[in-house]
């Protein structure tokens, strides 16, 4: 694990450690992203690079521990191990980003069609659905320059926003801004986990 990886997941953990709802907010998670390496494109494609695999490696991992929510409730509706088996063989060379793109956009508008249902397994399709959209587009990572503490509380708030990290904490935790559905003890389980193992996982991939 490089230096700056380092640096970066132990200053997430203080912050998260000082956060009231439990959370990990985005600044902190695009610094992480940002220490795995660059990220190139083509345009509106992402170059596949070992920066790209790290940081899908770790959307992937937040999708395998939030697939069952999802299974659970919408299993007959769209089978989700169909998009992730799509990720491994986009990546393997053994489909085109044109294909995989339009099976995005295809499973994107399931979705949209479950924002009225349950909060949980909808948040879990998102997640499965953005290791696909990072697969594709890889991350937005982190200017440099960014504060530690900006908070970017807008796009976590926003579902078209959403990066697959943050839809595992939704479909494990529910929303922090939530009177009806919010468990910050999960929540801040969830990220500890995050950073304790799932980034380390994929620092090695």
């Amino acid at each position: 694990m490089n230096n700056k990886l380092n640096l970066e997941i132990n200053k997430a953990k203080e912050a998260l450690q000082n956060e009231p709802n439990g959370r990990l907010i985005l600044s902190y998670r695009k610094k992480i992203w940002s220490a795995f390496g660059p990220c190139e494109m083509d345009e509106e494609k992402a170059i596949i690079t070992k920066p790209l695999i790290k940081r899908l490696k770790l959307a992937f991992l937040c999708a395998e521990k939030v697939l069952p929510i999802w299974q659970e409730v919408y299993s007959d509706k769209y089978d989700a191990l169909h998009i992730l088996k799509y990720v491994k063989e986009y990546m393997d060379g053994l489909r085109s980003w044109e294909r995989c793109y339009n099976m995005f956009n295809e499973f994107s508008a399931r979705l949209t069609n479950l924002e009225s249902g349950p909060l949980r397994p909808f948040a879990a399709g998102n997640c499965v659905s953005l290791v696909l959209g990072t697969a594709l587009f890889d991350e937005e990572v982190d200017d440099e320059d960014e504060a530690y503490d900006k908070d970017d509380d807008e796009e976590d708030r926003d579902v078209d926003l959403w990066d697959a990290s943050f839809a595992a904490s939704v479909a494990l935790s529910g929303l922090y801004w939530s009177d009806d559905d919010n468990d910050i003890e999960k929540r801040r389980d969830y990220w500890n986990w995050y950073l304790n193992e799932a980034v380390l996982i994929a620092a090695k991939a």
